[in-house]
């Protein structure tokens, strides 16, 4: 993939029923009830029913999932944050 596109992550979520993201690097795991992908800063999950991957694109870095999305999940550290005073200072 471009690194341009490991940098920026963009969601774009129309009516609950239609998610396209940027950013996106791999998806790990999916299912009609969740899809769980990864981006620069880490991993996202997708949670709902009836989901589907209509498209994606490694290159690109864009995905398209329709369905009912009910929550939308960031896990790992955001581009550009360095931790917290303890992480800092336990290594």
């Amino acid at each position: 993939m471009n690194e341009d596109m490991t940098q920026v992550q963009n969601v774009f979520l129309y009516d609950r029923k239609k998610l396209e993201m940027t950013g996106i690097s791999d998806v790990s795991a999916f299912s009609d009830t969740s899809v769980e992908m990864t981006y620069g800063g880490g991993m996202i999950a997708i949670d709902g029913t009836d989901l589907k991957i209509d498209s994606f694109s490694s290159e690109t870095g864009h995905i398209c999932i329709t369905g009912m999305v009910n929550s939308l999940c960031y896990y790992g550290k955001a581009p550009g944050q360095k931790g917290g005073f303890l992480r800092r200072f336990l290594g």
